[in-house]
């Protein structure tokens, strides 16, 4: 449940980030059914989710984090960093709360769904979002790395991947129903 919370906070930051693209793709965004209390919203899922799981939770964002930095490495962020600096201070956040083995696992795990997803949403993504690693890294290239991530993680942390894959279906199996409801309740309006 912990995975899963991250998880969903994961997404609910992806989602604010993204509203302006997600807006342009016609893709369906959290941010608009929850606005302003998104904020409050996330930071209550946070703490449960630290409660529930804390080396799962921190790893699993740590890891998200950075990769989200991966697309402009050398951009300067708000904290004056590059983010490259900012992703590696959060990796060693990550190693230092959890454990290299947790961190090693949600960065192996969360690189193969990142991809995936990124392969979803490829066709979207092509004109629009120049972040998508598919797009840089090309598909056959992008291909070879999640079936290598894939395995690694499988290999060595076996019981991490059950947990994380099992919360991903889940997380999205509850986005698609969200999704439905909201097109619904907007089109009966």
């Amino acid at each position: 449940m912990g995975i899963f919370l991250m998880g969903l906070v994961i997404k609910i930051m992806d989602d604010f980030i993204d509203k302006e693209i997600d807006e342009f793709k016609g893709q369906w965004n959290i941010t608009s059914i929850f606005k302003r209390a998104i904020l409050p919203y996330s930071l209550v899922l946070t703490i449960i989710s630290l409660f529930l799981n804390f080396s799962e939770a921190v790893s699993g964002f740590a890891a998200s984090y950075l990769l989200g930095m991966s697309s402009g490495l050398n951009e300067r962020l708000p904290s004056g960093l590059k983010a490259w600096q900012e992703g590696l201070i959060f990796l060693l956040l990550s190693i230092y709360m959890s454990s290299v083995g947790d961190s090693l696992a949600a960065l192996l795990i969360i690189s193969t769904i990142q991809l995936i997803d990124d392969f979803l949403d490829l066709k979207k993504d092509t004109y629009i979002d120049s972040r998508n690693l598919i797009i840089k890294l090309g598909k056959f290239n992008s291909l070879l790395l999640t079936i290598a991530f894939f395995l690694l993680s499988i290999k060595y942390f076996p019981l991490k991947c059950f947990y994380y894959y099992s919360a991903v279906f889940l997380l999205y199996l509850l986005l698609y129903l969200g999704e439905n409801l909201y097109r619904k309740d907007r089109c009966a309006n």
